[in-house]
């Protein structure tokens, strides 16, 4: 029987119901956000304030909206050793690039697949049990892809580091604003009209929406490692219940 989990604060509340049973923490204490100032990280450090007692951005930028409890930490990621994370109980990453904004395979790579590689293996050696990344539909370190062979590449070395509990979010096209990313912009435009009809491993879902799914997972604290995309990520939306990934 899957355990029913905890939601985090939303925007709006719905009247309060009464106590269920959970597998949730008995309280959330420190966070650790990689990508805070990106579509789905701008959306997620509010939630992940309300959450958890103390949250730590960790980025080349400060975000434009810092909640009071969150503090930030200049880092380009290109030395994981410096990157101090102790005391951080959930990590979550929402961090990559484009093949446009990269101009290269290997810049690509360090940004999407090393970066967050070295922040996952810091959080882990500072012991923090809890992993939560940003995926992407398709992701398979054998495709012939390179932008999907990376990012299942990226799920692959983060399951090595046998985080207690790792989940991984596979959205489809995350809708929001693309600030310079044409192809996604043009994208919306395309499915946005016809989302409620396409199966739900391409829907596109809102980086609101995604926030919401990954802050519903955090509260329920999971162990093993689970993959969420299609039906199970939107039920996630709702109604909270990760699935254990086949190993």
């Amino acid at each position: 029987m899957r355990p029913m989990v905890a939601e985090c604060p939303a925007d709006v509340q719905p009247e309060p119901a009464m106590p269920q049973p959970t597998t949730a923490l008995p309280h959330f204490r420190h966070a650790a956000l990689m990508g805070a100032t990106g579509l789905v990280g701008r959306h997620l450090l509010p939630r992940l304030a309300r959450q958890f007692e103390r949250v730590t951005v960790f980025g080349r930028r400060e975000p434009a909206r810092m909640p009071l409890n969150a503090s930030w930490i200049r880092t380009d990621f290109t030395d994981p050793g410096a990157l101090d994370l102790s005391g951080v109980d959930q990590a979550f990453i929402t961090f990559g690039t484009t093949m446009a904004t990269a101009g290269s395979r290997a810049d690509f790579r360090a940004v999407d697949l090393d970066m967050p590689y070295g922040f996952a293996n810091a959080a882990r050696a500072a012991g923090t049990e809890r992993l939560f990344l940003v995926s992407a539909v398709g992701a398979d370190p054998e495709s012939w892809i390179f932008y999907n062979r990376v990012k299942g590449e990226l799920e692959r070395e983060l399951e090595k580091l046998r985080f207690p509990s790792l989940v991984i979010f596979r959205p489809s096209l995350l809708l929001g604003e693309h600030p310079g990313r044409a192809m996604e912009q043009l994208s919306q435009l395309a499915l946005t009209p016809f989302r409620r009809w396409l199966p739900a491993t391409a829907r596109p879902i809102e980086a609101d929406e995604l926030a919401q799914a990954i802050c519903n997972s955090a509260a329920s604290a999971p162990e093993g490692t689970h993959l969420l995309m299609g039906a199970d990520l939107w039920q996630l939306v709702k109604a909270p219940v990760p699935r254990q990934r086949d190993q």
